[in-house]
């Protein structure tokens, strides 16, 4: 009577369970920039992403955390980082969360620096040009093969091998698009060379529904919407012709502004409604967004005109026909692999919530956040039942944490105040003396806490963490650094 129970969700591009590369600076300088290393162009086809998986790795549990069984992750990279894999999120070893290795090319607009490809049209041409070689050298082989007499044997080189199945239709490339004009490029690749094209990210969709629809090429909608518009903005009407021409105007540009921004951010979370209702279908990639924003984003898309059914089969069973996992994935029916999401109430209701996933048949339970309970204390002060009584439901208290960056290692105290409801608290450094950065956001859900502050010289950090009785393991995610290991123990009294 009061959970409901849908296949387990499936996203259709992501970058899970593995973590992003710190960026390099200093770069040394290339002899010919116009022929770079591969690895410096960005150009690493070859590379796969199951062979980068660690069972440990904090957006495993993230993700499925936010509902997710099954994830089709790619390598981070340049313009061609490499294969993607379709993976479960729960296994024993590495290898048991594949459950489809080379099941993509992955492929993006991400311009080399200080080296070719340097802009958007010489990815274009670094395209071409790679795919029509592989072809030219796909050709040779197989002359060779038939008869080599007199001719010369084709090196193999695996940036070209990883063409091979593309070129032959069997692997799809997953292009990753941030504006309209790079699906418009996108799609002029795919009629020039003829592969097999999905787009994922078009957060500029609503533009071209037409060209989408002609092209008729699957489709992975962005989940990293921003921000919701604010409230003071609710009442203003955008001018397109409002300029300020002197002091006195620039509050009402700002409020011009404000409008503009308003507009912009309710037609992001329309984007999914307007084209469901072209008659378009789409899966969801996460690509960008957080996990913990992930229902949030989509009851944005819900209420801004997107059906919670067409919702539902963009989490399950459209992104699985998307990844070519129909027969295993997306709907609850006997012979199918049992992930499965367990809600309280509906999964698009504003009190939702996730209780349980499973994934292979293996569960993972994530219990509503309980309120702390105040401990009976003695007449010296001291918690009756020992220090666990008191601390047993809250993460409220110090704690010493100690994160593990590339320059080395650095911790300091967290202290979180209030309770479930209203929590807060500072962290400090032992790398900045005698300061301390006020927490943000604190949320407590189940046994997950999540927060965010303000680092001198680093920008906005946020956390994730899972509590374990005195201690807590999870990650901090770090302008430029990306995600970084943090543990910590309670401190006593």
């Amino acid at each position: 009577d009061s959970f409901t129970v849908y296949a387990g969700f499936v996203d259709g591009l992501g970058q899970v369970g593995f973590a992003r590369p710190t960026p390099e600076t200093n770069l040394p300088r290339v002899p010919d920039p116009a022929n770079p290393p591969r690895d410096r162009a960005g150009l690493q086809p070859e590379r796969r992403a199951s062979g980068m998986l660690k069972l440990d790795d904090a957006s495993i549990e993230a993700h499925r955390k936010a509902g997710f069984g099954a994830v089709h992750t790619v390598p981070h990279g340049g313009f061609m980082p490499g294969q993607g894999a379709l993976v479960l999120l729960a296994g024993r070893t590495p290898e048991a969360l594949v459950l489809r290795d080379e099941a993509s090319m992955f492929a993006q607009f991400q311009t080399a620096r200080g080296v070719y490809p340097g802009t958007p049209m010489a990815i274009m041409a670094s395209w071409r040009t790679l795919y029509r070689e592989a072809q030219r050298r796909g050709t040779l082989g197989e002359q060779y093969t038939r008869g080599p007499q007199g001719r010369e044997r084709v090196v193999v080189d695996p940036t070209y091998e990883a063409f091979t199945p593309v070129i032959a239709g069997e692997t799809p490339v997953f292009f990753y698009v941030k504006t309209a004009l790079e699906t418009y490029r996108a799609l002029r690749l795919q009629e020039e060379l003829g592969f097999k094209l999905v787009l994922a990210g078009l957060p500029d969709a609503t533009e071209m529904p037409e060209r989408l629809k002609a092209a008729r090429v699957p489709l992975l909608l962005t989940l990293n919407l921003p921000d919701e518009p604010k409230k003071d903005s609710a009442n203003a009407t955008y001018s397109p012709a409002l300029r300020a021409r002197t002091y006195a105007e620039v509050s009402a540009e700002q409020t011009n502004l404000l409008a503009r921004q308003r507009d912009s951010r309710v037609a992001a979370a329309s984007t999914a409604g307007r084209l469901h209702a072209d008659g378009l279908r789409f899966g969801f990639t996460t690509l960008g967004a957080k996990p913990t924003d992930v229902q949030k984003n989509v009851r944005r898309m819900v209420a801004a005109g997107l059906s919670e059914d067409a919702a539902l089969a963009a989490l399950t069973t459209d992104a699985a026909e998307i990844v070519g996992a129909s027969a295993q994935l997306g709907t609850v029916e006997a012979g199918k692999i049992a992930n499965l999401v367990v809600t309280q109430g509906s999964y698009f209701s504003e009190k939702g919530a996730v209780r349980y996933v499973f994934v292979d048949g293996e569960r993972f339970s994530y219990p509503a956040a309980a309120r702390p309970v105040a401990a009976r204390r003695d007449s010296s002060g001291a918690p009756v039942g020992g220090a666990a009584a008191a601390t047993a439901a809250s993460p409220v208290g110090a704690w010493s944490y100690e994160v593990e960056t590339p320059q080395g290692a650095s911790g300091g105290v967290l202290t979180i105040t209030g309770d479930a409801g209203a929590l807060a608290g500072t962290i400090s450094n032992d790398q900045i003396p005698g300061g301390s950065s006020p927490l943000r956001d604190v949320t407590l859900d189940g046994a997950s806490l999540s927060f965010g502050f303000d680092a001198p010289g680093m920008g906005a950090i946020t956390a994730s963490v899972v509590l374990d009785g005195s201690s807590f393991r999870g990650t901090l995610d770090i302008p430029g650094l990306g995600g970084i290991p943090i543990t910590g123990t309670r401190r006593p009294n």
